[in-house]
C-alpha cells in the first residue's frame, strides 16, 4: 500500500465510525460504533509505530494550497505514539460511556470529530498547519459544549488567543529558513523568546487541565484528555524536537523548571489540604502535567525519557479522572494510586528516570522533585478509602492496567515511550536496560515489579484489615495549611465579556499576529 494511503488510514476509521453514527442517530449500537473507529484507529497507529525503522520519520505530502502550506502529514515516532495512546484513551471514554447510565445524549459524533483533530494535531507535518489543526480542535470540542456556560466560552477564546503564537512562530521559520516543515526547520531557529510563545498553546491547556468541575457532572467528559492533555504533552515535546532535544538557554531550562516545580508544589499543597473532596483527582493531574513540564525543561536523555513517561501517562490517567467514579469505589483508590508520584503509581517511573539524569548533573535538583512527591503522597494517603464491597468494572480494570504499566514499565518503555524520546533527541546506547523484574538506568537498578506488587498488597491489606481507611490523621496536614496561610481568591465569572466581545478580541490579536509575523526580521 502506497505511504500516503497508510497515513489517511487512522483519519479513515473515524471518519467512517462518525458517519456511520450520524446517518443513524438515536442508535443503541452507535457507542460500540464510535468505540470501534476509536480503537481501530489506534491499532493502525500502533502497526505504523512498530514498523518505523528507529530515527525514521515520514512526510506525505497531499496538497499545496498555497506557499508554505502544504497539507502534510508527519509520521515519526513522536507522533505516532501520542496517536496511539490518545486514540486508545478516546476508545476507553467511550466504552465507559456505553456502560454508564443516566445520561441519554447522543455525544458520539462530536467525540469522533474531536479525536480525529487531535490526531490532526499530533501529525500535522508543519508549523502552520499546527496552528490550523489546533484551531480546528478548539471548534471541535467546544461544539459540544453549553455555550451559555462564560466559563467554558471564556476557555474557548484563551485557548484561541494562545495558538497564535504558533501561527507567529511558523511565520519567522519560514521567514528564516523558508519552511516551517519539521523536517526542514534547524535546531538553531527557535531562540528562547520565540520558544516561549510558541509554549503558551500548552500552557493554557495544562492551565485548563486545573479547572475543578462545577455543577452536574457528565458520566464522561471527553475534552480534558484527549482534548486538552494530549496536545499539551505532544507541543512540549515536538518544541524541543525542534531545538535539538533541550531548551535554547540555560537561563529558560532553569526557570521552566522552578517554575513547573513551584507549581506543582503548591497545586500538590493545595490538594492535601482540600482532602477527599470530587476536585482533588483534578488537582493531581495538574501536578502531573505541570511535573511532566518542569522534567521536560532538563534536556538529559534520562530526563526526556522520564518526560516522555510523563506525558503518556498523563493523557489515559486524565481519562480516568473524567470518569464520575464513587468516593470509595476501587477505581478511584486505583486513580490516587496511580497519581500519587510513588509506588506503586506508574508515574513514579517517569519521575525516578529523571531522578537519575539528575543525579548525573545536578543532585540537588532532586530536593525540590521529591518534596512534590511527598506533599502528594501524603495528601492521598490521608483521604484514601475503600468500600466494603468491591466491584471491578472497566474503570477499574482502566486502572489496574495503569498500574501493571508501573510494575513492569519494560514494554511501554521499548515500543513507546523510547521512541518518542528518540524523535525528540537522540538517547545513546545502554542508556536503560529493562528486564521483567524493572528497569537499570545508569548503574542503578529499580526493581519496579517487586516493589509496586508488595506496595500494593500492603495497602489492600492495610485497608482491608482497618475498616477500608488508612489511620492517618490530617493534624500535620492541616498545621501546614495554617503555617502557610493559604488564602485563593474566588474566581468570579459574573462580568466576563459577551460573545460579541470575546470574538472581536480575537481576531485584534489574530491582526497582531499576523502584523508581527509579516514585519518581523
Amino acid at each position: 500500500m502506497p505511504l500516503q494511503l497508510q497515513a489517511l488510514l487512522p483519519f479513515a476509521a473515524i471518519v467512517a465510525a462518525a458517519l456511520a453514527v450520524r446517518f443513524r442517530p438515536a442508535r443503541r449500537t452507535n457507542g460500540v460504533v464510535a468505540a470501534a473507529g476509536a480503537g481501530a484507529a489506534a491499532t493502525i497507529a500502533l502497526i505504523e509505530l512498530v514498523r518505523l525503522a528507529p530515527g525514521e520519520r515520514v512526510d506525505s505530502s497531499y496538497l499545496s494550497t498555497f506557499p508554505y502550506a502544504e497539507l502534510t502529514i508527519h509520521s515519526d515516532a513522536l507522533s505516532l505514539s501520542f496517536a496511539v495512546v490518545t486514540a486508545s484513551t478516546a476508545c476507553l471514554l467511550m466504552l465507559v460511556r456505553v456502560v454508564s447510565r443516566g445520561d441519554r445524549r447522543d455525544p458520539w459524533f462530536n467525540w469522533l470529530i474531536a479525536t480525529a483533530a487531535a490526531l490532526s494535531v499530533e501529525l500535522a507535518g508543519n508549523l502552520l498547519l499546527l496552528y490550523v489543526a489546533f484551531q480546528l480542535l478548539t471548534l471541535a470540542w467546544s461544539g459540544a459544549l453549553d455555550e451559555a456556560a462564560p466559563r467554558r466560552r471564556w476557555l474557548r477564546f484563551t485557548q484561541q488567543a494562545s495558538d497564535l503564537g504558533l501561527l507567529f512562530v511558523a511565520g519567522l521559520t519560514i521567514q528564516s529558513v523558508g519552511t516551517s516543515a519539521y523536517s526542514g526547520v534547524p535546531s538553531d531557529t527557535i531562540g528562547p523568546a520565540v520558544f516561549l510563545v510558541a509554549l503558551l498553546p500548552a500552557l493554557t491547556r495544562i492551565g485548563a487541565l486545573a479547572m475543578p468541575l462545577s455543577g452536574p457532572q457528565a458520566p464522561v467528559l471527553f475534552e480534558p484528555a484527549v482534548a486538552w492533555a494530549a496536545p499539551a504533552g505532544y507541543l512540549v515535546l515536538r518544541l524541543l524536537s525542534l531545538t535539538g532535544g533541550r531548551v535554547p538557554t540555560r537561563t529558560i531550562e532553569v526557570a521552566l523548571f522552578a517554575v513547573g516545580l513551584v507549581a506543582a508544589g503548591m497545586m500538590a499543597l493545595l490538594a492535601a489540604v482540600e482532602g477527599l473532596r470530587p476536585s482533588l483527582p483534578v488537582r493531581l493531574v495538574t501536578v502531573l502535567a505541570l511535573t511532566a513540564l518542569a522534567i521536560s525543561a532538563l534536556g538529559t536523555p534520562l530526563s526526556t525519557l522520564g518526560a516522555g513517561w510523563l506525558w503518556l501517562l498523563l493523557i489515559p490517567l486524565t481519562g480516568l479522572t473524567c470518569v464520575r467514579l464513587g468516593p470509595r469505589s476501587l477505581a478511584r483508590v486505583i486513580l490516587l494510586l496511580n497519581l500519587a508520584l510513588v509506588p506503586p503509581g506508574a508515574a513514579f517511573i517517569g519521575l525516578w528516570l529523571a531522578g537519575q539524569g539528575l543525579i548525573q548533573s545536578t543532585v540537588l535538583s532532586l530536593v525540590p522533585l521529591a518534596l512534590v512527591a511527598l506533599v502528594v503522597a501524603a495528601g492521598v494517603a490521608s483521604v484514601i478509602a475503600l468500600d466494603e464491597h468491591l466491584r471491578i468494572d472497566l474503570p477499574s480494570g482502566w486502572g489496574l492496567a495503569l498500574l501493571a504499566a508501573g510494575a513492569f514499565p519494560g514494554i511501554a518503555l521499548v515500543y513507546l515511550v523510547a521512541p518518542a524520546a528518540t524523535a525528540v533527541r537522540a538517547i545513546p546506547g545502554g542508556t536503560f536496560q529493562v528486564n521483567p523484574l524493572g528497569i537499570t538506568a545508569g548503574t542503578r537498578f529499580w526493581p519496579a515489579a517487586p516493589v509496586c506488587l508488595a506496595v500494593a498488597a500492603a495497602l489492600f491489606i492495610l485497608l482491608e484489615r482497618l475498616g477500608t481507611r488508612l489511620p492517618l490523621r490530617r493534624s500535620s496536614i492541616d498545621v501546614v495549611a495554617r503555617l502557610a496561610k493559604i488564602r485563593l481568591p474566588k474566581l468570579r465569572l459574573r462580568n466576563l465579556p459577551d460573545e460579541v466581545t470575546l470574538r472581536r478580541a480575537y481576531w485584534a490579536v489574530f491582526a497582531a499576529a499576523l502584523a508581527a509575523a509579516a514585519l518581523a526580521r
